[in-house]
């Protein structure tokens, strides 16, 4: 409760100046560790639940099918490789009941797969940009609360009549060292966790380019099964 009352105390001695720009860190702060957190534990469950997939994909892999039904279950969640997934095969059923040509069916599954795989890779990405925002811009907004600290240190030395007294220009060094701690308390975080965030979101990405790639061949070729099927029947 001292120390809380100690900073407040401190916070309204500042200048209107200087209030601003500690204010404007803070909020920064507080947003940057809010998109951390989640971005964060976003990634670490969509591993899992990604590794989870590929765990099912590989093992049903001779039956498509199969792997649809499981997605459908209520304890599944649909995202990431299973929403690529999901999206890819729903569109090759509904080519199969329309009896689409092979090459026009094959061109839905990769439209609506690429539309998958962009809107996935929108989601992974979209808090870095607030990350990177902070980052390159709160040390220059605590840059900025240093000159005003300074412009306050030299309003009091012109003031100042004989001896200079430590008292005199201390508050106003105070508020520009402060002002740059805080920009860079705030700076760093985020650019930590945008450079984590910003490799795994790549490597995940390209997983999900590699799995459909995957997808549209393993479809290709059940669609080839399919029609050898329908010719042995006719026969």
């Amino acid at each position: 409760m001292t120390a809380l009352h100690t900073i407040a105390s401190y916070f309204f001695q500042t200048s209107l100046a200087v209030r601003c720009v500690l204010v404007c860190l803070c909020t920064a702060s507080v947003l940057s560790w809010t998109a951390i957190f989640y971005q964060t534990h976003y990634i670490y469950r969509l591993k899992q639940q990604n590794c989870s997939f590929y765990t099912l994909f590989h093992a049903s892999q001779s039956d498509l099918n199969n792997v649809y039904q499981t997605l459908l279950q209520p304890n599944f969640r649909i995202q990431g490789i299973a929403h690529l997934f999901h999206t890819g095969f729903t569109t090759f059923q509904q080519g199969l009941q329309q009896q689409l040509p092979k090459k026009l069916m094959m061109q839905d599954i990769e439209r609506t797969t690429n539309i998958a795989l962009e809107q996935q890779s929108n989601r992974l990405e979209a808090p870095l940009t607030l990350l990177a925002t902070i980052a390159a811009i709160t040390p220059y907004v605590g840059l900025l609360g240093t000159v005003f600290g300074i412009i306050h240190t030299l309003q009091a030395l012109s003031h100042t009549q004989g001896a200079m007294q430590l008292s005199t220009v201390a508050p106003g060094i105070a508020e520009a060292l402060i002002t740059t701690a805080v920009g860079l308390l705030a700076a760093i975080p985020a650019t930590v966790a945008y450079n984590y965030c910003a490799n795994s979101a790549n490597r995940i990405i390209q997983n999900y380019e590699n799995f459909q790639q995957q997808l549209t061949t393993q479809l290709h070729l059940q669609q080839h099964t399919n029609m050898m099927r329908s010719h042995e029947t006719v026969l």
